[in-house]
């Protein structure tokens, strides 16, 4: 005899018998409660409610997690301005390339790799020179006739007016060999006129 079953079922039938139930009332507690169950059925269902019970919790606490891990993420444009903006806060000046990489006053590029597929932070002494064509392209642009613009590209290097991606170190009298440097406001935008001051005077067009 089980004596914890028994009294359970005591108390039961007791409980029954004060609210006035008849006996199917009395039986139907019973069965409720699990009691008139086998005893490998009653331990089966005590142990799927156990399991019931855990899966439940672990759901809460991963939906707890994911609201925790999305509100610290936030917005992925936010994050990506507030990099920016920190750039800023701590005084480095940035400039966006016509080609849409971010570039430092110190060599430093952000820019997009397209194997890998992310952005990277590249420096000056790590990029390859130029290549033979780049340099023959180069030199052809040197020795072109005149009539080909001879205006530097508006962010071109303030010393030599050689874009960018091509610089590496160049030799400029009388400043002798150097590496790029960021144009001034004044020159990107004197610049910006010539250019386009050119482009009218080869259609015919007045500025």
């Amino acid at each position: 005899m089980n004596v914890r079953l028994v009294n359970e079922a005591a108390e039961l039938i007791c409980r029954a018998m004060e609210t006035h139930q008849t006996a199917a009332g009395i039986a139907m507690a019973l069965d409720a409660s699990g009691m008139l169950q086998p005893p490998e059925t009653a331990a089966e269902l005590k142990r799927l409610r156990g399991q019931v019970v855990t899966q439940v919790s672990l759901l809460k606490r991963a939906q707890a997690e994911a609201r925790t891990a999305l509100n610290t993420g936030g917005d992925p444009w936010q994050r990506a301005t507030d990099g920016l903006n920190a750039l800023v806060d701590a005084g480095i000046g940035f400039h966006i390339e016509p080609d849409g990489h971010i570039a430092g006053p110190d060599g430093e590029h952000i820019e997009w790799d397209r194997d890998a597929e992310r952005w990277t932070l590249t420096h000056d002494e790590d990029a390859p020179g130029p290549t033979v064509a780049e340099s023959v392209a180069r030199l052809r642009s040197v020795l072109a006739p005149s009539t080909v613009s001879r205006t530097p590209e508006p962010y071109a290097c303030a010393v030599c007016g050689i874009p960018r991606r091509p610089h590496m170190q160049q030799w400029k009298l009388p400043a002798g060999w150097h590496k790029w440097k960021a144009p001034t406001d004044e020159q990107i935008k004197a610049r910006m006129q010539a250019l386009r001051a050119e482009r009218l005077a080869a259609r015919g067009d007045r500025p």
